[in-house]
């Protein structure tokens, strides 16, 4: 049979246990947690400070670049200057307003693994203080939905989204008309006139139609 001091020195135990696990539980609580910070953005410009584009495709070795006009709409200087869709440009200005990474390889020396020794893209932001901002467009990431993209002055490589990315690498398939293919025309067959029969045998003679 068990004592009565037994359960006593037992229940005390109990309390002891029961009072370190709530003190460590609480310690544990006011602990800060430790998160990833999320890479800065490339730049944070206003979107208004946006005078220029130039966006390079560097594998088809197609180029187009924009200026905001004193209206505050865009024209086309290059290939062919023209109007450009204001709303349009808009949409990419307002990402490369603040080019926002999802994740960065900072330790990422050698750039060929992401294709940015020799770029897909080239993006030049012009502002309107005179500075001009540019970074490079590598290969899709495994992932999908993200490329490589790197900065000239910024150490290592970053992962863009490219949902925000996009409209600013389609502005030229947007914002020029694709050109019509002229119409080919089939040349004309002259018909072939029989000549005398040069053999010395007489050629048939028709027969008049009645």
């Amino acid at each position: 049979m068990i004592r009565k001091t037994t359960w006593i020195v037992l229940a005390t135990f109990g309390v002891v246990l029961l009072a370190a696990f709530l003190l460590n539980s609480s310690r544990d609580e006011l602990a800060p947690v430790e998160t990833t910070p999320m890479p800065q953005p490339l730049w944070t410009v206003a979107s208004e400070d946006i005078v220029g584009l130039l966006v390079e495709d560097l594998e088809a070795g197609e180029t187009i670049e924009l200026e905001r006009d004193p209206e505050d709409l865009w024209k086309i200087v290059s290939p062919r200057p023209g109007v450009a869709d204001p709303a349009r440009v808009e949409r990419a200005v307002g990402w490369l307003a603040s080019p926002a990474p999802r994740a960065e390889i900072p330790e990422a020396a050698d750039l060929q693994p992401f294709q940015l020794d020799e770029p897909s893209y080239r993006i030049e932001v012009r502002l309107a203080d005179g500075n001009n901002l540019t970074f490079s467009v590598g290969r899709e990431a495994p992932t999908g939905g993200s490329r490589y993209v790197s900065m000239a002055g910024r150490v290592g490589v970053l992962v863009v989204s490219s949902f925000g990315l996009d409209e600013v690498l389609t502005l030229h398939r947007d914002l020029l008309p694709t050109p019509t293919p002229e119409p080919t025309v089939e040349p004309t067959v002259a018909p072939t006139v029989q000549g005398p029969d040069l053999s010395g045998t007489p050629l048939p003679t028709l027969a008049p139609t009645p």
